[in-house]
């Protein structure tokens, strides 16, 4: 199979695929065959969240930025659900993503969260944490939410103990996400951290992924759990 890739590090990336034979430089984000797979447009989602009949049939496919991608990890389960009672707030490292909104709706979300982005600093990792207001849920049904959603999944991983550190996600194809809940005030609150490199699930790690999930390969062709020696993404610098 032959893929054309605008950027570089993707190229990077596909050269050491398996079921890739050429890679050639692109005007798209990455094509092959009649076939395209973008990043950012409306209502993009991650795979986690998809059937993978559809993607598989599809001619074109979208995945999200890295702010819409953790925040899918964070609220999409429970927006899915219907158990999200009011406005949400995300603090995030991330720059804004215009298409937020469109793909948090996709998942059932009712209004725009609101988001402060003010923690902008140089970093390889994204970080992410929302602070959800439930309904009609106990602890117990939203730890099953996430699980039925991700416990079987590749690149989406939960951290139940120990510290919140990015290290644990730096040179790793995954998110991490962590789930707390308060309910001292007796209105439940759920609090969603996650994180993830930005050559990782922020990056080219998740474009392989989604192309795999549309070819019918395994889903961890061409991704190693160490991507440390592979083209990284650009840097995030603040402003």
């Amino acid at each position: 199979m032959t893929v054309a890739c605008r950027s570089a590090v993707l190229r990077g990336w596909f050269a050491r695929h398996p079921h890739v034979e050429i890679t050639v430089e692109g005007p798209e984000t990455c094509r092959f065959g009649p076939r395209t797979l973008t990043e950012g447009h409306p209502g993009a989602t991650i795979t986690e969240l998809n059937d993978n009949n559809p993607m598989v049939c599809a001619d074109s496919w979208s995945v999200p930025g890295p702010l819409a991608t953790l925040a899918s990890i964070a609220l999409g389960p429970v927006a899915l659900a219907g158990v999200v009672a009011g406005p949400v707030m995300l603090t995030t490292n991330l720059a804004d993503d215009p298409q937020l909104f469109a793909t948090l709706e996709r998942y059932g979300l009712l209004e725009p969260p609101s988001v402060d982005g003010s923690a902008q600093v140089k970093l390889k990792c994204g970080a992410l944490t929302a602070f959800v207001p439930m309904a009609n849920a106990q602890r117990e049904d939203i730890e099953e939410m996430y699980q039925e959603r991700f416990g079987r999944s590749f690149y989406v991983r939960e951290s139940v103990e120990g510290p919140w550190d990015e290290a644990d996600v730096l040179g790793r194809p995954f998110a991490l996400y962590r789930l707390r809940w308060n309910e001292d005030d007796g209105a439940p609150l759920l609090t969603v951290q996650a994180m993830a490199d930005l050559a990782g699930k922020l990056g080219p790690a998740q474009m392989v992924h989604a192309f795999n999930v549309m070819n019918g390969f395994e889903e961890t062709a061409g991704i190693p759990e160490d991507i440390t020696d592979y083209p990284n993404a650009p840097i995030l610098v603040e402003g």
